[in-house]
């Protein structure tokens, strides 16, 4: 039995894999609407909720994973492994990598998130400034980085003056919003010359470990969209197809694996108005054409989203895991009243199912990283993802 395989029976042993728990997306069965954390809310811990568990026989919650001797190792060019904090976004006024990370000692690296529109103020003048202090600033504190273009709404809005087609939509409920046309040749014109200039500052960069690819979408950072009727059928009008789509992200893959030639580069997986088509051709078209070098991430996370919600994107991330390497993001935070809440028991359970899918590289809520009443899972949890690559 391999190591990958030995931890995986491990933690099948260790756990109920029943179907409960974890936390569905919110919104309609065709568009399910999944955090996209756009603030930095305070921790609140609810004293009354019960203590949870630990993963392994230790004391201090930490599995003892012994690898099999007698196994020899293949070299994995291309594994990707570690905690990461699925923090805010980077903005002028705001910093991903905070100022006490430090203290979540189990933590390998951090997201970093930046708005297109701060990274280009003006048609092909770029900024590199955010970026340049958030990679210093992680470095500083031993930290990897991965990155995220933040796209759609957050697209520079000059795109519109120079000729790109827009969609106007609600977001939330509430917020007005607007995304250039994913399939519009200006924006990917700029698109793809942005994406260019990128990779020859920070292709190579030993602090990157990963790129999200991202598209004109309705969160700037998912495949999907979720939209009100009215602006749905505004982007069917604009000439919405499966097609036109799913060419839009072909030439933004081809434009990062140019750029990117020696960094692993994925992207969020969702059904797209109600269809997994989409997501399956464009996830097979970059193992195709990129090869190790590409994942499959889940923006989404939790055992029920994957057992009930989405099982064909989860169906993509484990082909992923088999392939190169796959990634996720929990769906929302036990720590704090925010947008999306769910139980310590369901966070917990949501990591542990990761581990059980081959999936290692995990993205956590910053208020779940800095909570110390689940800090001796959550080392376990950390252990237990960095004996997976060894």
């Amino acid at each position: 039995m391999t190591a990958r395989l030995l931890l995986a029976a491990l933690f099948l042993t260790l756990c109920a894999c029943g179907g409960g728990g974890g936390s569905t997306d919110n919104g309609s069965d065709s568009n399910r609407e999944v955090v996209d954390t756009q603030s930095d809310p305070s921790t609140s811990i609810d004293p009354d909720d019960p203590e949870p568990t630990g993963i392994g026989d230790s004391e201090d919650g930490q599995d003892d994973i012994v690898d099999d001797p007698d196994e020899p190792e293949s070299p994995k060019t291309y594994e990707l492994a570690g905690i990461y904090c699925s923090c805010g976004p980077t903005t002028s006024t705001s910093s991903s990598v905070f100022n006490n990370i430090e203290e979540a000692a189990y933590l390998d690296g951090v997201l970093v998130r930046i708005p297109w529109a701060e990274m280009e103020p003006s048609p092909g003048v770029y900024d590199w400034s955010l970026l340049d202090q958030q990679l210093v600033k992680a470095k500083t504190q031993g930290l990897h980085v991965t990155f995220a273009l933040l796209n759609g709404y957050a697209a520079p809005a000059w795109l519109e003056s120079e000729g790109a087609d827009m969609l106007d939509y609600i977001f939330r409920g509430d917020i007005p919003r607007r995304l250039p046309i994913p399939w519009d040749e200006t924006y990917l014109r700029y698109l793809t010359n942005f994406i260019a200039a990128l990779g020859a500052r920070y292709s190579g960069e030993e602090a990157l470990q990963l790129v999200h690819m991202t598209n004109s979408t309705t969160n700037g950072f998912e495949m999907q969209y979720f939209f009100d009727a009215q602006a749905e059928a505004d982007f069917y009008a604009k000439g919405y197809s499966e097609t036109a789509l799913v060419n839009s992200w072909k030439r933004i893959l081809d434009a990062y694996n140019q750029a990117f030639d020696d960094t692993r580069m994925d992207l969020d997986v969702h059904p797209v108005l109600g269809s997994p088509t989409v997501a399956e051709q464009v996830v097979a078209y970059g193992q195709a054409s990129i090869g190790a070098r590409f994942g499959v991430f889940g923006a989404w996370w939790s055992r029920r989203n994957a057992e009930v919600a989405y099982p064909e994107m989860y169906n993509l991330l484990l082909s992923g895991a088999a392939s190169s390497f796959a990634g996720v993001q929990l769906v929302g935070t036990a720590s704090t009243r925010a947008y999306n809440e769910i139980t310590r028991e369901d966070l917990l359970d949501a990591i542990k199912f990761a581990l059980q899918s081959g999936i290692y590289y995990i993205e956590v809520w910053n208020q779940d990283l800095l909570n110390t009443d689940i800090s001796p899972q959550m080392g376990g949890f950390h252990t237990s993802v960095n004996n997976a690559i060894k």
